[in-house]
């Protein structure tokens, strides 16, 4: 090649460098300009698939060209938070509101980053900032939501005179915990007591002289107050007598009565209040510490007394006949009641367990009992039917067997299997014997066959011997079996023939049997091979799957059982039907009452299983909440509930003395 043309390629090659560099310049300068919102979404996509880093990157790259990009602002603040880098978070909102200071968005995460360091504070000063600077009313409710979910807490609000009672300022926060936090303490009247035992998150009041005080807590924005009283007094154990019920009929009457002592430890005398959960007893007065009632309806009912906000609890049944518990199961298992009796009283207490077969495991209670609580211990309060539900274990383990000499091929020597998984078998012949048939688990003539692993198997090939053998036959390979790995050889079936006879024997062709499946219900059947139409001693599997809604209730036809796996041998035309049961959506009832003068809201209603029910008590003018009972307890005037069964909740309000 000579110069001239070496150069004109050199060139050709550097022009072309040139011109593809200035190009992809141009290229990329206009995807920066033209992909801002790209790079959010983006960015967006990432965060919301936990790739939190890749997201910062390019929430970074859109606030590096507009700082004032409020939605990149807020995305790259909460993926900082989602790696608890709250600091960060808080630096670059604080910056957002330096740029837009009536952007309401910065103040809300502003004060969820300041909820990640636990600086209540700060969460305070954020909200009543944001209000300050934009008037909005999203920020107005949360400033009413934080408030309400800062209480001080204290057990009663009632100490005996030169005794002491423990306070603390509690922040229920959005994620549920409950944070005791750092404030600031006064009394509105030090000569009704004083203050002890100050830490960071509590105090020590002590009550000097006999009448009410007013407690005030303060931290940032928020004030918080409670009133204690302070008397000669005050009942720390209610006793009753009778302690222990049997079971009443209806029309029966009882006397009752309550004794109490004191914080000293001294009996004292009281007034209390009776009230019941259930309206199955009348009282004969509402107050005293003598008291009658009177059976009118069968159940159970929680017969609770009140004073100086201490409750005191006795659990009465009344009952005119014994109560039948009913037992079954889904599945494979079985379920036994201690103490074992025909019947049982109301207010029995009696303990219900579920034992599963092997490969099976209990899951689960169905009927007049929920949960997954095993063993379970039940208070008898009527007739009962409960279900105890088993599944199937995830891995099941698969023994084989060999009767004669052969051996038993497959793909690994493993001998425990995940649920469902499929395993096939190949029966091998030693020399001089031929496979004969499987036993156990399944059954059949084929050679091979196809496992599916839906439970512990036990199966056994066997080998039966030859009437004549060839001594001089090859050993076994050495692939992964049982025993003794062979190469399966068929014996001659007519040894007598020469090699100039053949065997013109035909053997018969193989018989083939249908199967057909349906159902009832709503759900699905699937089979473990695929086809209508089956050789004779084919094992064939069929699983029932019931839709959501819907349980599986048995099989009918030519197979029975509850099993939701059977297996069918293919030995006649067969016809199987699953039966699937709509399941009855389980609800129950949320009862309320209160002490004192306010209400509930909800006060009353039915909920489906599970449902999460908020609850709230508002106090009449001139009253104050004071607490929970029942099925709930706490101070806060907020609380959620969960129904898990029937649920009955007391409001107790109090009155706020007169100054």
């Amino acid at each position: 090649m000579n110069k001239k043309r070496l150069f004109l390629i050199l060139i050709g090659v550097v022009t072309v460098a040139v011109a593809a560099f200035f190009t992809f310049q141009v290229i990329q300068s206009n995807n920066i300009t033209m992909t801002l919102d790209d790079q959010l979404e983006q960015a967006k996509v990432l965060l919301d698939q936990d790739q939190i880093e890749e997201s910062i990157n390019l929430f970074e790259k859109v606030l590096d060209q507009d700082p004032s990009h409020t939605e990149a602002r807020i995305g790259l603040a909460n993926a900082n938070m989602a790696l608890s880098k709250y600091d960060v978070a808080i630096e670059l909102l604080n910056e957002g509101i330096s740029i837009k200071p009536k952007e309401t968005q910065f103040y809300y995460f502003l004060s969820i980053a300041y909820e990640g360091t636990n600086d209540l504070e700060n969460v305070a000063n954020t909200i009543q900032a944001g209000i300050k600077a934009t008037n909005n009313e999203a920020l107005k409710e949360l400033e009413e939501q934080l408030v309400s979910n800062v209480q001080i807490e204290v057990d009663r609000h009632y100490v005996q005179q030169n005794f002491s009672k423990d306070l603390s300022l509690i922040w229920k926060k959005n994620n549920g915990v409950k944070l005791p936090v750092e404030a600031e303490w006064k009394l509105e009247n030090e000569d009704a007591g004083s203050f002890s035992d100050e830490t960071d998150t509590s105090v020590t009041f002590t009550g000097t002289d006999v009448g009410s005080v007013m407690l005030s807590t303060t931290v940032g924005s928020i004030t918080k107050e409670t009133k204690i009283f302070v008397e000669e007094q005050v009942i720390e154990e209610i006793t009753f007598e009778p302690a222990d019920l049997e079971p009443l009929a209806i029309g029966q009457e009882l006397a009752l009565s309550v004794s109490g002592v004191d914080a000293a430890g001294e009996e004292m005398e009281f007034n209390p209040e009776w009230t019941a959960s259930k309206d199955i007893i009348e009282f004969e007065k509402i107050e005293g510490q003598n008291n009658s009632i009177k059976a009118i309806e069968e159940g159970i009912t929680m017969v609770n007394v009140n004073y100086q906000e201490l409750d005191a609890e006795l659990s009465v049944a009344v009952s005119d006949e014994d109560k039948i518990i009913e037992t079954g199961v889904l599945g494979n298992g079985t379920v036994s009641i201690s103490p074992e009796q025909a019947s049982y009283p109301v207010g029995t207490e009696i303990q219900i367990e579920a034992h599963p077969v092997e490969g099976w495991e209990f899951v689960g209670w169905n009927g007049d009992l929920t949960g997954e609580t095993n063993p379970e211990t039940v208070v008898v309060e009527g007739d009962m039917t409960i279900q105890a539900v088993f599944e199937q274990s995830d891995t099941h383990e698969l023994t084989l067997a060999i009767e004669g000499e052969g051996n038993i091929h497959r793909e690994s020597l493993d001998t425990t299997y995940n649920h469902m998984d499929s395993v096939t078998l190949t029966a091998a012949p030693s020399s001089g014997w031929s496979f004969d048939h499987w036993e156990g688990s399944v059954n059949g003539t084929n050679e091979q066959i196809t496992v599916q692993m839906d439970e512990d198997k036990n199966i056994t090939a066997v080998f039966t011997k030859n009437h004549e053998t060839d001594e001089s036959e090859d050993p076994a390979d050495d692939s992964p079996e049982e025993k003794n790995p062979t190469t399966p050889e068929k014996p001659d079936p007519n040894p007598n023939l020469t090699p100039e006879e053949p065997d013109t024997e035909k053997r018969p062709d193989p018989i083939y049997y249908s199967l057909g499946v349906n159902m009832s219900g709503s759900g699905t059947i699937s089979k473990s091979q695929q086809g209508n139409s089956f050789a004779k001693g084919t094992v064939v599997q069929l699983t029932a799957t019931p839709s959501d809604g819907w349980k599986f209730a048995g099989w009918e036809g030519d197979a029975s059982g509850t099993s939701s796996t059977i297996s069918v041998t293919m030995n006649s035309n067969k016809n199987v039907r699953a039966v699937f049961e709509q399941i009855p959506e389980t609800k129950y009832t949320l009862s309320s009452s209160v002490k004192g003068e306010g209400t509930i809201v909800p006060a009353n209603g039915t909920y489906s299983e599970g449902a999460n029910v908020t609850i709230e008590a508002k106090p009449a003018t001139g009253w104050e909440f004071s607490h929970w009972t029942g099925d709930l307890t706490g101070s806060y005037v907020i609380e959620n509930l969960t129904m898990n069964r029937d649920m009955h909740v007391t409001a107790v309000f109090v009155k706020i003395p007169e100054e």
